[in-house]
């Protein structure tokens, strides 16, 4: 089942967007509190094949969804000040889709607090960020995506959002707890750090079963131990020549996943990417490799979903 919905492909996508975008700031006393977001809805049309394991391609059911794109619909609450030297700020980020989520009457989505994080720092050492925000490898990947703002590949009515280009060219930074260090701007250059509270896994091929009657041992997956903290760091350099702006990228991840009883193995990988723009046009360029970071499978481009270890 799942080789034939990783092997499935939209034909045609077709999107109709109205959305919204919405800031205030507001004084209170030594603090500026910001509110703002975002609202966006799509009519998205799908129409798509899908090729099973022996090669047989057959069409699936045409899909129908109003919702929203790769970016849920967004409302954020967030202040700053300055105090004792520092500068302080926390964030608090509310995401929904806009479609009946289960596709069904009286159907209910979710709201999804992706955001809630407190930070100080200061611009001649840098910024100390606890809580949960988006993950450091791949950020810079989906923030660059020109389908953020738009759909990208289309989605069932079920769920908040489409998913864009995740698992077709980078996988998903994800919304995690984390205590992340950013540095200073040296002249362009600068580098962040994140120590992530570990994603559980399914380790694939680590426990194995006997059927008592038949003698036949079978493989099954063993849940991987939340004891192993994962690390993420990049190296960025923005650069403007003229009319051209633009940032160039180096990352890293590294989570070991173990279990007490099957054993475990290390995820890894190393990012490179690059953008550049100038009057109103723009290019990005990115790469990766790793081994255990997806599964390219139904859920490909979701960091360590399916515990596969190559």
């Amino acid at each position: 089942m799942n080789k034939q919905l990783n092997l499935a492909v939209a034909a045609a996508v077709l999107a109709f967007s109205a959305s919204a975008n919405a800031g205030i700031t507001i004084p209170a006393g030594d603090w500026t509190v910001d509110i703002g977001g975002n609202m966006n809805a799509f009519y998205t049309h799908t129409q798509s094949d899908v090729t099973t394991a022996a090669g047989v391609k057959t069409s699936a059911a045409d899909s129908n969804t109003v919702g929203t794109g790769l970016l849920p619909s967004a409302f954020g609450i967030g202040a700053k000040s300055r105090q004792n030297d520092m500068d302080v700020a926390f964030q608090f980020s509310f995401f929904t889709g806009t479609s009946s989520g289960s596709a069904t009457a009286a159907g209910n989505n979710s709201l999804n607090i992706r955001q809630a994080f407190l930070s100080f720092g200061d611009a001649a050492w840098g910024t100390i960020k606890l809580g949960r925000d988006l993950g450091v490898f791949g950020s810079d990947a989906i923030l660059s995506d020109m389908t953020l703002l738009g759909v990208g590949v289309g989605g069932p009515a079920s769920g908040s959002s489409t998913l864009g280009r995740i698992g077709s060219g980078y996988i998903y930074a994800d919304w995690v707890g984390q205590v992340q260090y950013a540095s200073p701007n040296w002249n362009g250059f600068s580098f962040t750090v994140a120590v992530s509270e570990p994603l559980d896994n399914s380790l694939n091929g680590l426990g194995k079963t006997a059927d008592l009657t038949t003698g036949v041992v079978s493989t099954t997956a063993a849940t991987s131990n939340r004891e192993d903290m994962g690390f993420e760091g990049k190296v960025d350099y923005d650069f403007a020549v003229s009319d051209v702006t633009g940032r160039a990228w180096l990352g890293g991840i590294s989570q070991e996943h173990s279990n007490g009883t099957f054993g475990g193995y290390r995820s890894e990988g190393i990012e490179i990417g690059a953008k550049a723009a100038a009057y109103g046009f723009g290019l990005v360029g990115y790469y990766y490799t790793g081994d255990g970071l997806d599964s390219q499978n139904v859920l490909g481009g979701l960091k360590f979903a399916s515990g596969q270890k190559n």
